[in-house]
């Protein structure tokens, strides 16, 4: 075999070995495979993000064997000479080897990753080579990427450049002259775990303080249209929405431009990074602003390596404005993955025995206990809302002393071991602990005295359904701005604000299909997906035992003439009635008056 021959042969070898150490990896963690949002994901990532999201998952003891067990398979394929049993140190002839590897490759796909047989796997076994699919998701996902930041870096130079001839086009009213506006951009934090929305431990001590000297309102059905922070701050910074994907983010109009227009001097004050491998959302609409301030300028692994009480001292730093009116924007590191890593030891008031102490320690309608290792995870988690609700009261006193409107509102939210065996956000796994949300508003005692019908607009609004998606047309509506792209049926603080959008997560209804039958209350039985229906619903104590749980039902009909005709209720006819008439069940349905039910039977 030439040398050539050998060099292509030994690449082909580690190309497929690397990828099948990423789908072993890819359908243990995340029950998928390789797909232009991981591989988005990854670019948008800095060096910390990823050291920490692989010391979270890849560390764990069922994708470290499995690794070991395939490399071990692999070696047996590629070097017959070198036999499994030499390698344990007891005798067998060589030739055996390939016999063994075929019965330790069987054992490694049947007993120790049967989820790669999931019917939601099933449909890449069939598809073309692996080498060729990995190849078509770089490429596609490299090329839309190098689209969107070059059309972006032209569109900015263009709005640079024309920024004043587009006033009058951009702005069709700006009625209101509010002096400061603040923007606190959350991370990764589920609202489920905030005392603010009825957790048992209060995790949120200051917050709720807040809200009971009446300057803090909270909002307690919003939820974020991605759970990841690239996909959904897309959606909420600028007017982009499921509805309108066919013109790309980077092509709407975004919430620092309109302001920078409306006569607002626009700063941007972020613990995040400011570089990563391939550039990310924030970044990008960050550099619309007039005032841009990072926490690591240089360093992308020291992108949030860093508290987030940094922008406290970096507020400070921010030149005075002799602007009357400002708006800030605060993006936090909130509470994301590694929650170790996102609060000072001083905050460190949740423990797993805390958590064992409040009857807290299990999963979310289960009386399974979660272990050690959860537990912990758990624990560091409650910390990290802890030590966020530190800094967010801290950004909010800063401001207490002006005429000051401030909104915070998390980007999306992780699942922390709430029903399963997971921690994090992948929206291929999506779950409604993704995507539930903190959002609040807060208003100095200064502004509610000069603006009270903002404070009535925003009383009146917060038990509305939400999508954060829509962020944009309700802020610039709240700061009497209206931009030509505005809508006000989606704006939540508008009397036309449509409350019956469905709201769209990972190809979900969330109302019908993930949302629990109380939002607000953390151990509420969840409502049955709207697409599975109960069967065989021929008898009353049936329908009463579940019909708190599904949407739809399935009623087995026959015609039965004598002695009377009428709809007999039952699977197998006359022969097995139970002389339950169709109307009764009709009649028992009716009485109950629960909103959730979809359907009748058949």
């Amino acid at each position: 075999m030439s040398i050539f021959h050998r060099i292509i042969e030994y690449f082909l070898v580690l190309c497929f070995f690397i990828i099948g150490l990423i789908e072993i990896f890819l359908a243990l963690v995340f029950e998928t495979q390789f797909n232009p949002i991981f591989f988005g994901i990854t670019l948008s990532t800095n060096l910390l993000e990823t050291q920490e999201f692989l010391s979270f998952y890849a560390l764990s003891p069922k994708v470290l064997f499995s690794f070991f067990v395939f490399s071990l398979l692999s070696f047996v394929f590629l070097f017959p000479k070198y036999n499994i049993i030499h390698l344990l140190h007891f005798t067998l002839k060589s030739h055996h080897s390939r016999l063994i590897g075929l019965i330790l490759f069987l054992v490694i796909f049947i007993v120790l990753t049967p989820r790669i047989y999931s019917a939601s796997l099933q449909g890449w076994l069939s598809q073309k080579n692996a080498l060729f699919r990995y190849g078509n998701v770089i490429t596609l996902t490299l090329i839309e990427t190098n689209s969107y930041i070059t059309q972006y870096k032209n569109l900015s130079q263009t709005l640079k450049e024309n920024l004043a001839q587009r006033e009058q086009n951009e702005i069709l009213s700006n009625t209101l002259e509010l002096p400061t506006i603040v923007l606190i951009i959350g991370e990764s934090t589920q609202r489920n775990y905030m005392s603010l929305y009825n957790y048992a431990l209060p995790t949120t001590p200051k917050l709720n303080a807040l809200v009971k000297s009446g300057n803090l309102i909270v909002f307690d059905d919003v939820i974020s249209p991605h759970s990841h922070t690239n996909q959904a701050l897309q959606k909420v910074l600028t007017f982009s929405n499921y509805e309108n994907t066919q013109i790309p983010w980077f092509m709407q109009q975004n919430i620092l431009d309109i302001l920078n227009l409306a006569g607002y001097k626009t700063h941007w004050l972020s613990n995040q990074e400011m570089v990563s491998i391939y550039g990310n959302v924030p970044e990008v609409i960050s550099q619309r602003a007039q005032y841009t301030a990072f926490s690591s300028k240089n360093d992308s692994y020291r992108a949030g390596n860093l508290y987030d009480g940094i922008l406290l001292s970096m507020l400070q730093d921010v030149p005075p404005s002799e602007n009357t009116k400002n708006f800030y924007a605060f993006h936090l590191m909130g509470t994301h993955m590694t929650y170790r890593h996102r609060y000072p030891k001083a905050f460190a008031q949740f423990s797993p025995q805390t958590l064992k102490a409040h009857n807290l320690d299990t999963f979310v309608h289960s009386h399974q206990k979660l272990d050690d290792s959860q537990l912990e995870t758990k624990s560091h988690y409650l910390n990290a809302i802890l030590y966020n609700d530190y800094v967010v009261s801290s950004i909010i006193e800063s401001f207490a002393d002006k005429e000051a409107l401030i909104i915070y509102l998390s980007d999306h939210g992780d699942e922390v071991y709430d029903f399963r065996d997971f921690a994090g956000h992948n929206e291929s796994m999506g779950s409604r602990f993704m995507i539930e949300v903190p959002f609040m508003v807060y208003m100095s005692e200064g502004f509610k005295e000069k603006y009270p019908d903002i404070f009535t607009k925003v009383q009146q609004a917060k038990d509305k359904p939400f999508m954060s998606d829509d962020f944009i047309h309700s802020f610039l509506d709240l700061l009497g701005i209206v931009s030509k792209d505005s809508v006000s049926s989606r704006s939540i603080f508008s009397p036309s604000y449509n409350q019956n959008r469905a709201r769209i997560f990972s190809g979900k209804d969330y109302d019908r299909d993930l949302k629990i039958h109380n939002t607000f209350k953390y151990n509420e039985v969840s409502i049955v997906p709207s697409r599975l229906w109960l069967h065989r619903v021929d008898e009353k104590a049936k329908f009463e035992d579940f019909k708190e749980k599904y949407r739809g039902f399935e009623i087995d009909v026959h015609f039965l003439a004598n002695p009377t005709p009428y709809f007999d209720v039952g699977h197998d006819g006359e022969d097995s009635s139970i002389n339950l008439n169709l109307a009764e069940m009709f009649a028992l349905i009716q009485k109950q008056n629960i909103q959730h039910l979809s359907g009748g039977g058949g």
